[in-house]
């Protein structure tokens, strides 16, 4: 099952990459959701950078199509810091296609 998961929200985490046009920067490498921690790994390939990105997002589901980055974790600290104290939470709030959300 998690695979398959994997393999459905993947798209979606692309088209949220693609619809902030960060796609001019880089490329997401892999998506693995984790249900039972409400997390969401991802590895971003991004030109300039030597090695991959690794992004963790802790999530709470926000309603039947939204969900909520409530903290993030990055092999880049200063990145996590910079969202985690700086990004307004309204900017936090993604809504997602109503079957993701219930994948989450």
């Amino acid at each position: 099952m998690s695979f398959l998961v994997n393999t459905l929200l993947r798209p979606v985490v692309v088209a949220l990459w693609n619809q902030y046009q960060l796609d001019r920067l880089g490329h997401v490498a892999s998506v693995d959701l984790d249900k039972s921690r409400r997390t969401v790994k991802i590895s971003l390939e991004l030109d300039g950078e030597s090695s991959p990105i690794d992004l963790e997002f802790l999530y709470a589901v926000a309603g039947e199509d939204r969900i909520e980055v409530t903290e993030v974790k990055c092999s880049r600290p200063w990145m996590a810091t910079l969202v985690n104290e700086f990004v307004p939470a309204e900017k936090k709030r993604f809504t997602v296609p109503a079957v993701a959300a219930r994948l989450l």
